[in-house]
């Protein structure tokens, strides 16, 4: 179930985003049959929800209403959550930590059916399969083999590139892979050295990070800030 708050108003001194009133039945249960819902985020006007087997888009205070030509057109609703359209591929994460959504664009990993999947408001396609696929489903393979290990994905606004890092997993995978997909020629560019924890866009620079403990290091900083 998705759970909502009242909705927020500029203009007023209560922050409403902090209270949940049931009477509204503030609530909206997806399809469950795709398994749990690892993660939700913001698309357009839409609200996008990544089940372990569906990717689903979801109109917020929107309801379809019939036309006289038989048609459907979308117009306001009292409801928030009122109106799902499932995208029609299979496709799905349970790595929540996989998912980049940058600029109306997002990827996430699919570990059931060991792809890497790129999706927008409107439609949902698996980049691993262009040139790297029996290489990525052998990397996959050994990279499940470890104890609940961890996929990061990052992106670079500068040279557009979507990067994506599998956790060294000891005797299986034991340096860890990056990979990095160009998006102006969409193609895999190459293999890179560095396996980071933590990706992060700020603006227009690019950091690489890693966490041992509690101490946090920044390893590499490409954009503005170079």
């Amino acid at each position: 179930s998705i759970i909502y708050s009242d909705p927020y108003v500029e203009d007023s001194a209560r922050l409403a985003l902090s209270q949940f009133t049931p009477s509204l039945a503030n609530f909206f249960d997806l399809p469950s049959e795709h398994g749990p819902c690892s993660y939700l985020c913001n698309m357009s006007d839409y609200l996008m929800s990544m089940q372990e087997q569906k990717v689903s888009r979801l109109a917020v205070n929107k309801q379809l209403l019939s036309s006289a030509e038989g048609g459907g057109v979308v117009g306001l609703s009292s409801s928030v959550l009122n109106l799902i359209n499932k995208f029609d591929e299979s496709f799905g994460t349970s790595n929540p930590e996989s998912v980049l959504v940058y600029d109306g664009v997002g990827y996430f990993f699919d570990a059931i059916r060991y792809k890497l999947i790129k999706f927008n408001a409107s439609s949902i396609s698996p980049i691993s399969d262009k040139d790297i696929k029996n290489s990525f489903e052998t990397t996959v393979i050994n990279w499940l083999k470890g104890s609940n290990p961890r996929v990061v994905s990052g992106y670079d606004p500068v040279d557009d590139i979507y990067y994506v890092s599998f956790e060294a997993v000891p005797t299986h995978l034991p340096d860890g892979r990056t990979l990095g997909y160009n998006n102006k020629i969409k193609a895999w560019q190459g293999e890179y050295t560095f396996v980071p924890q933590h990706y992060g866009t700020v603006r227009n620079s690019f950091y690489l990070l890693d966490e041992v403990g509690t101490n946090r290091k920044l390893v590499h900083v490409y954009g503005d800030n170079e």
